[in-house]
């Protein structure tokens, strides 16, 4: 195969796996609100699928990769320690973007008209860069040949996608409805184009993005899911979780070198 050749096939997955993530910004609602979907269960069975997918594949994923993302963000021996915990902060950062957004909305909740247009911006462009992110992850790893794990990873957050939908329309209604869908397709397509455009040879940024990834998920599963004042399904969120778990641990054994 040619090398043009191989970088159209490498644009096709890359652009299928745009498609996949593209879908359940527009059927969320109507899965949801379909008669012959329990909206409870199945938001948390997507819920503890993502979950379950973070814990068990991309923050291993991130320790292993911790030394060349510390290396090439620290330079000198006497911050050489701080190397092994670097890509964790992206995480962290993630996990507390998400947290203020949600204090801020939880803030005006209950006022009258809602939160402030402001609060609304900033959530959707919040979540925006997560969808940049993940495109941009996404993208590198399609790129190079779709694995299982990348298979799963698109899989698991299209199930989070149903969480994150559910969220919005909680908390802004009509106003997300009208453009906030848009804006954030259009994220993923900025995250592909942003894959072409940073050379290959600076992979730690697919790592870093994967960081904020991971902690943007766990925040949104522990606001979304993990809370008993809302309406979820211990079952269905185990459920999800396992049926993950099982995925990765097969997949696990049959390909070990994956």
């Amino acid at each position: 195969m040619s090398g043009h050749e191989a970088s159209e096939v490498s644009l096709g997955w890359q652009l299928v796996f745009l498609l996949l993530l593209a879908l359940p910004h527009f059927l969320a609602a109507r899965i949801r609100r379909h008669p012959l979907v329990p909206e409870t269960e199945t938001v948390s069975f997507g819920a503890g699928a993502a979950v379950a997918f973070v814990f068990l594949h991309t923050l291993p994923e991130l320790a292993l990769s911790a030394d060349s993302v510390g290396a090439a963000l620290v330079d000198g021996e006497a911050l050489v320690p701080l190397r092994e915990i670097l890509v964790f902060l992206f995480a962290l950062a993630g996990f507390l973007l998400f947290y203020g957004l949600e204090k801020a909305v939880r803030a005006h909740q209950g006022r009258e008209g809602g939160p402030p247009p402001g609060v609304y911006r900033l959530h959707l462009a919040s979540f925006s860069l997560f969808n940049l992110l993940l495109m941009f992850f996404i993208a590198e790893q399609a790129g190079a040949g779709p694995t299982v794990y990348t298979w799963l990873l698109t899989g698991a957050m299209m199930l989070h996608y149903l969480l994150i939908d559910s969220g919005f329309e909680e908390q802004f209604s009509r106003r997300f409805d009208r453009l906030g869908r848009y804006l954030l397709l259009g994220a993923l397509a900025l995250g592909l184009l942003l894959s072409h455009l940073v050379p290959p040879e600076h992979h730690v940024y697919g790592e870093m993005a994967t960081g904020f990834i991971a902690g943007s998920v766990l925040l949104n599963v522990f606001r979304g899911e993990v809370s008993f004042a809302r309406n979820s399904s211990f079952a269905w969120f185990a459920v999800g979780a396992v049926a993950v778990t099982a995925l990765l641990v097969v997949v696990t054994l049959l390909r070990p070198g994956e």
